[in-house]
């Protein structure tokens, strides 16, 4: 009987499970974190607790690091899969967490701070659906990581209880979210009837046959299902409605994860899904349209953000709006359907991780009274001048002013968009990064033209100090030496190269 049990498993046992260290060193710090918080009497305090998480995401982006510029490695049969697209990914997801769990530690003074641990592990766990969600190319894990993310996600927007908004946030998100996976769930479905198989490779060479076999109705089905589940979490237009009163009503750290962890995420997912089932003969000579929707998509994007975000007063619906723009300047190289445009996707997603997490960062110091109203930025620069420049400098990078890391986030992903042989998409991009400057500056207006309705001085907590500089200067290192980060892409994440190269397994 034993020697029946140590057969079977022997081929689970076999697998180096260490490929997947950094899931697991998020996994135990979330399980510790919990324990801790069950066990610990009520009236202890739990910032201990944060500095603990975040140590474990730091400690997991460290063994993620150890492996770069190795081969790709597989588990289970391409169930989980170590190569450079997910180490990239995965390295800005965890970075965007560690963001949010040093928010959550400082967002203090809230009538819910009792929740605090609770909060650190569902991020935590959010944390590791992401993770799985880029690691995996077989559509089974990739649904499961999604909805791991998904549900952590709601009660994260809902956090606050006794805050009506909160409760409003979390409720539309979870209708939205809810009727959004059903639909990629049944996109799944439809793709799997016509191939036999979850597996993303298998799928991309099937799918032409089920094509010639008279299935392309079906199939465009499938195709439109996922659209719709994929555009739902990167806050695409036109299944966008959901991030203005999510934003709205979410904490910071929730707002945080939402517009960079999780948009990256869906991001990795919708590429690894259209590029491996969809890429190739099958897009060049009989899905053509492909294309074409995803530019109408990624054009609805950034016309409807940017127009509408000029109307909006409160700064979590402007950065919503906002997202959503960004969103369409992220699928334009997606719409082109061209993996040699995934270093430029790359860099945009780092330069926005920087500039978006830093500005929330400084939000989260100036509105600790709860409210998120633009005044609430006014004299910022004789209340604090070193946080009003820093503001600045992330603003004219989201608003994409020369020669800061947003700039060369649009520029890159606009050349080679001209190159693929498209011009009125750069020029869209063009004149939409114009017109963000009016909103974007409404808040540098504030900033240094406005009096502050209270004169003494902002005490920036030391760590938030430090998060806000290191974000700074990351965004004018970018902003000022773009070659380097394509220097290290280069060298330590060959993307392209690795991107359709099959595995091998991890033993």
């Amino acid at each position: 009987m034993e020697t029946q049990v140590e057969t079977k498993l022997h081929p689970v046992l076999s697998y180096d499970w260490g490929l997947m260290a950094p899931e697991l060193v998020v996994l135990v710090t979330a399980i510790l974190v919990l324990v801790c918080d069950l066990l610990l009497p009520r009236k202890n305090p739990r910032r201990f607790l944060g500095a603990f998480a975040v140590l474990g995401v730091l400690l997991a982006m460290a063994l993620m690091i150890a492996h770069l510029g190795g081969e790709p490695k597989e588990i289970l049969g391409e169930q989980f899969r170590m190569d450079a697209f997910s180490q990239a990914f995965k390295l800005i997801i965890l970075a965007a967490v560690a963001f949010s769990l040093v928010q959550i530690i400082y967002d203090g003074g809230r009538k819910e701070a009792d929740t605090r641990a609770e909060y650190l592990y569902l991020m935590l766990t959010a944390a590791l659906g992401a993770m799985i969600m880029v690691s995996s190319a077989d559509l089974i894990p990739m649904y499961i990581g999604l909805e791991t993310m998904s549900i952590a996600s709601y009660i994260m927007a809902g956090i606050r209880k006794r805050d009506v908004k909160s409760n409003e946030a979390a409720f539309k998100y979870i209708v939205y979210g809810g009727a959004a996976s059903a639909a990629l769930l049944y996109g799944f479905s439809f793709i799997y009837g016509l191939t036999g198989s979850t597996n993303l490779y298998t799928i991309g060479e099937r799918l032409p046959e089920a094509w010639n076999s008279g299935y392309s109705f079906i199939l465009m089905i499938g195709f439109g299902l996922m659209l719709v589940g994929f555009g739902f979490k990167v806050s695409t237009v036109p299944f966008h409605m959901w991030a203005p009163d999510v934003y709205e009503g979410s904490p910071i750290p929730t707002v945080s994860f939402l517009s960079v962890a999780s948009k990256a995420a869906g991001l990795a997912m919708m590429m690894r899904v259209f590029f491996l089932a969809f890429y190739g003969d099958l897009m060049e000579s009989k899905l053509p349209a492909i294309g074409w929707l995803l530019s109408i998509v990624a054009a609805a994007s950034m016309i409807i953000g940017t127009t509408t975000a000029l109307h909006q007063v409160d700064v979590k619906r402007l950065m919503a709006y906002s997202s959503i723009g960004q969103a369409g300047y992220l699928l334009v190289p997606f719409a082109m359907m061209s993996t040699l445009m995934f270093d430029q996707m790359l860099f945009f997603l780092v330069a926005y991780l920087l500039m978006n997490l830093g500005l929330f960062t400084v939000l989260l110091v100036v509105g600790q009274s709860g409210d998120t109203n633009l005044r609430i930025f006014a004299g910022l620069y004789r209340r604090s001048p070193w946080l009003a420049l820093a503001a600045t400098l992330f603003l004219l990078s989201l608003a994409g002013f020369p020669f800061t890391a947003g700039f060369f986030g649009k520029f890159y992903i606009l050349l080679g968009t001209l190159a693929m042989g498209n011009w009125w998409l750069p020029v869209l991009m063009a004149v939409t990064t114009v017109i963000s400057y009016a909103f974007y500056f409404k808040i540098v207006r504030q900033m240094y033209l406005r009096v502050p309705a209270v004169a003494d001085r902002l005490k920036v907590p030391p760590v938030l100090g430090l998060l806000i500089l290191f974000a700074a200067v990351g965004t004018l290192v970018l902003g000022v030496y773009p070659g380097l980060a394509f220097d290290l892409m280069h060298q330590y994440f060959p993307v392209i190269q690795q991107f359709f190269t099959p595995a091998t397994p991890a033993l």
